[in-house]
């Protein structure tokens, strides 16, 4: 799933109780740097949600327990259900353990080559990780101010990950916004599906999709209705909510589109 869709998943944090029918958010997603924007459109239910751009659709059917990532203009499909999930995690910890063992060798050469060797795995994304490190939590800050977007006020917070800024927010506590901890039940669950890639330090920008951990790290259900993401330190994405509505959603709107063919995601035990 690539990160233009991990930070959608974050805005669409909109959900509906069982006793409403359902949600959906528009909202607009702009790379900032050539200032392209798409529009991006959120379908919820308790316990099933559809995230549909342009050139991508996701479908997350807790009922099921299997998350559908269909390629719109290849007609194809991926399918993650939790046995993917565990082999991914179980990859995820090869990896850990041989970015571990590299880190030993490097520790016994020259100090003057281990910097070297240090700063190129650096600047390519591979710096030498220990296998047992417990994955870094992200860290909101609340900055002061705060903005109408949608209809609803939010306020400002700053995203870091080890030291790093990540994101700006403006969020909104559920409760000021009409909704309580139950709205948000279909993303806890996917938070629990999608556990053995959150724990990955080895994935960037992994944790965008962790709504449970959001609401963790900011000690309350909230709200996101802005997202500016960064990359390498500069704005790139921005994702804001335009609007909110609550109605029926019709049934079958949570199926694969047709015409889609299944390609296989080549995990291994």
């Amino acid at each position: 799933m690539s990160r233009v869709a991990a930070i959608s998943l974050l805005v669409l944090g909109l959900t509906t109780s069982s006793a409403m029918a359902g949600i959906i958010v528009s909202s607009t997603q702009t790379q900032l740097p050539g200032r392209q924007s798409v529009p991006v459109t959120a379908y919820i239910e308790a316990d099933r949600f559809k995230l549909t751009m342009p050139a991508m659709t996701i479908i997350y059917r807790a009922d099921l327990n299997r998350l559908w990532a269909a390629d719109m203009d290849r007609r194809v499909y991926y399918e993650l259900t939790s046995e993917t999930m565990r082999q991914f995690g179980g990859i995820t910890a090869q990896l850990n353990a041989a970015q571990a063992q590299l880190k030993d060798t490097i520790s016994q050469l020259p100090p003057d080559q281990q910097a070297q060797i240090e700063n190129l795995l650096g600047s390519i994304g591979a710096a030498p990780a220990t296998a047992d490190a417990p994955p870094a939590k992200p860290v909101f800050v609340k900055l002061g101010g705060s903005k109408m977007v949608a209809g609803y006020t939010c306020d400002l917070y700053r995203k870091s990950l080890n030291g790093q800024h990540q994101a700006d927010y403006c969020i909104s506590p559920a409760s000021s916004a009409g909704f309580d901890a139950s709205d948000f039940g279909v993303f806890d669950r996917f938070s629990d599906f999608a556990a053995p890639l959150m724990t990955s330090h080895l994935i960037p920008h992994i944790d965008d999709m962790d709504w449970g951990g959001m609401h963790r790290a900011l000690g309350f259900a909230g709200i996101p209705l802005d997202v500016v993401a960064y990359d390498r330190g500069k704005p790139d994405i921005e994702e804001t909510v335009t609007k909110v509505v609550r109605e029926p959603i019709p049934a079958g709107a949570f199926d694969l589109p047709a015409g889609m063919t299944r390609q296989d995601l080549g995990v291994v035990h």
